[in-house]
């Protein structure tokens, strides 16, 4: 039974919104609930001390909000509301604003857990403390360059050029992966998967084989930058972290899921 609940919205929301959030607050206030209301700001961050001593953090967005979030989780569960449908295809969150009514269900223990893997990635040896619910992406900058690199996967390893490398989860493997002609698979799965984004064919010079596959439990893939600007890593298209030439970069499997409440 939740007791200590934190609710987060992006920084400003519209009266209906403002209408959804009351009705949120009444619910629980009726169930004797302690609830904290906080926002995330205008980059998307959210003060990690609200987190603290909670048992449950429910969002109320679209999937952006829910992806700005959960960022920060590590065992504290999460529930998605979408607060507009028509806007935000609400594939992560659980419920519609509209049908708030099954908050009170679930705040009563009707629910199921829903377990979603999430990818880590480590660049020069340590690990970067946001870990990707969707994907990883590493590669050039700017989307009209390519990067040269070489890339390590199942103790091969190939000299490469393309537009970048995408590491996805189950959970995201209908947006940006799919996009790149990678098969969606199912958000639980313990495994992620890699496709290579465009990759040059040049003559005897670059053939590349390496192109895609699975990335099992206790495995990783490896991405040695090659490039003299350097390349980016970006979590779920947010937090670009820039590196440079000869750095490397790997991503695997992390241990520590998301936990998401469904009804």
């Amino acid at each position: 039974m939740f007791k200590n609940i934190l609710l987060v919205t992006a920084e400003s929301l519209s009266k209906e919104g403002y209408d959804y959030l009351g009705l949120i607050e009444e619910t629980l206030k009726n169930k004797k609930i302690w609830l904290n209301s906080t926002y995330l700001d205008s980059r998307r961050n959210l003060d990690t001390n609200k987190i603290k001593n909670k048992d449950l953090v429910i969002t109320l967005g679209g999937d952006g909000t829910f992806l700005s979030v959960a960022r920060y989780l590590k065992d504290t569960p999460i529930l998605g509301i979408n607060f507009k449908p028509e806007y935000s295809e609400g594939y992560l969150t659980s419920i519609k604003a509209s049908e708030i009514e099954k908050l009170s269900r679930i705040l009563l223990g009707k629910y199921s857990v829903l377990v979603r893997q999430r990818a880590k990635a480590k660049v020069k040896g340590f690990d970067l403390e946001t870990l990707a619910l969707n994907e990883v992406f590493i590669g050039p900058d700017k989307s009209m360059q390519t990067a040269t690199y070489e890339i390590e996967y199942k103790g091969k390893k190939e000299i490469q050029r393309s537009s970048g490398v995408i590491v996805s989860t189950g959970s995201g493997s209908t947006g940006v992966y799919n996009s790149a002609k990678g098969k969606p698979f199912p958000s639980d799965s313990k495994n992620l998967k890699f496709i290579v984004r465009e990759p040059k064919k040049s003559g005897s010079l670059y053939i590349p084989k390496i192109t895609q596959g699975t990335i099992g439990k206790k495995e990783s893939l490896s991405f040695k930058s090659f490039s003299r600007h350097g390349c980016v890593i970006k979590i779920d298209a947010h937090n670009d972290e820039s590196f440079l030439e000869n750095t490397v970069v790997e991503v695997s499997l992390s241990d520590v899921p998301l936990n998401v409440i469904v009804l």
